[in-house]
């Protein structure tokens, strides 16, 4: 929340004497309008996925996001077992299998 402030008020902060001169560069784009920057909250955060610990609900809210699939719910498609060579079907381009 501290850039969202810091880029929408113009006042010298104290606080922020150790941000030199060119990164006030993003606060010159959010007055010009080139760069919109938005608070978003923690439970849209989709990095949140690979930075943070999450609990189930918010995994698979998240899931349909990145198109994460569930190996037990779909194992019709999805094993471990066999080889690269066992894995070239049909619905795959022969292009992508090994010979």
């Amino acid at each position: 929340m501290s850039i969202v402030y810091l880029t929408s008020n113009p006042m010298f902060h104290a606080r922020s004497k150790h941000i030199e001169v060119h990164y006030h560069y993003v606060r010159e784009k959010v007055l010009s309008k080139d760069v919109e920057i938005k608070l978003i909250r923690t439970k849209e955060k989709v990095a949140d996925l690979f930075t943070n610990f999450l609990d189930a609900s918010k995994l698979k809210g998240f899931k349909d996001v990145i198109n994460l699939k569930d190996m037990v719910e779909d194992n019709s498609q999805m094993s471990l077992r066999g080889s690269v060579e066992d894995k070239c079907t049909s619905s795959f381009s022969h292009e992508l299998c090994l010979d």
